[in-house]
């Protein structure tokens, strides 16, 4: 009987947490009340040979309702995969990690990176600027 992808029980570990790139607009600060959107990119490469996935997570944070970048902080996680290998999907033109797995994965660097701008905003104008719970689920792939 084949085991469904979605009761599947992964493994894998955070291994490491870079803050590669932290920016603040020089433009007028923000005042409280304000009310903010995000632009969130994040990148995925797999490396199965070394059992390793690094993760590129880019946060802009914008007025509502304007397109002038107020700051932005980029990070990047190495994962750990000890299984990686056993957990490929293959297609006719490249391999792919379960859906699931990504997810889990995804979730990680989302809760990371809200951390990580809640440490790396304070004191500044953009200290109220808190990610948005976000689904791992329903990021666009492309």
């Amino acid at each position: 009987m084949e085991e469904k992808e979605s009761q599947r029980e992964y493994s894998f570990s955070l291994k490491s947490v870079t803050l590669l790139e932290k920016a603040l607009s020089l433009k007028a600060p923000v005042n409280k009340g304000n009310e903010f959107d995000f632009n969130v990119s994040l990148q995925i490469e797999g490396k199965p040979k070394s059992t390793e996935c690094f993760h590129v997570m880019n946060v802009q944070v914008l007025r509502k309702n304007e397109k002038d970048v107020l700051g932005s902080i980029t990070l990047g996680c190495t994962f750990s995969i000890p299984l990686y290998e056993e957990y490929l999907h293959y297609s006719e033109d490249h391999a792919s990690l379960p859906e699931e797995l990504i997810s889990l994965l995804n979730a990680v660097i989302i809760g990371t990176m809200r951390g990580v701008m809640f440490s790396e905003f304070r004191g500044t104008f953009l200290s109220s600027a808190y990610l948005p719970v976000l689904d791992p689920r329903k990021l666009i792939k492309e």
